[in-house]
């Protein structure tokens, strides 16, 4: 859904009430597999601190 290309929820509610849920969203697998990608590796540089697991949970931040 292009929120952003909408200006919502700042311009044009109504456009994105009339639209809103689509009725179909494609994406090719490519796109979905960089996605996690992307939140794997994320989520590892910012709780990475070459320690002990154990103590992961203290450090890391709240997703």
């Amino acid at each position: 859904m292009p929120y952003a290309q909408w200006h919502y929820p700042f311009e044009n509610q109504e456009v994105v009430a009339g639209n809103f849920p689509a009725d179909y969203i494609c994406e090719a697998i490519d796109q979905t597999r960089g996605w996690f990608y992307s939140l794997h590796a994320l989520a590892t540089l910012l709780t990475d601190t070459g320690g002990s697991l154990a103590h992961i949970a203290q450090d890391s931040p709240a997703f």
